[in-house]
């Protein structure tokens, strides 16, 4: 999962963020395990990335 990926699931209330980093992330190991472990984990990532400029 990239940092990317990561703050948007800090933004939809899936993971908390536990650093005031800009430059990187920290969670608990077992929030990562259990977003991670989601049968809709592909839907979850597709529905936060952009695809292009727009």
């Amino acid at each position: 999962m990239t940092t990317f990926v990561a703050r948007r699931f800090v933004d939809r209330g899936l993971l908390v963020g536990l650093s005031a980093n800009p430059d990187g992330t920290l969670h608990h190991p077992s929030q990562v395990d259990r977003v991670c472990r989601r049968e809709d984990l592909a839907g979850l990532v597709s529905a936060g990335t952009p695809l292009g400029p727009e």
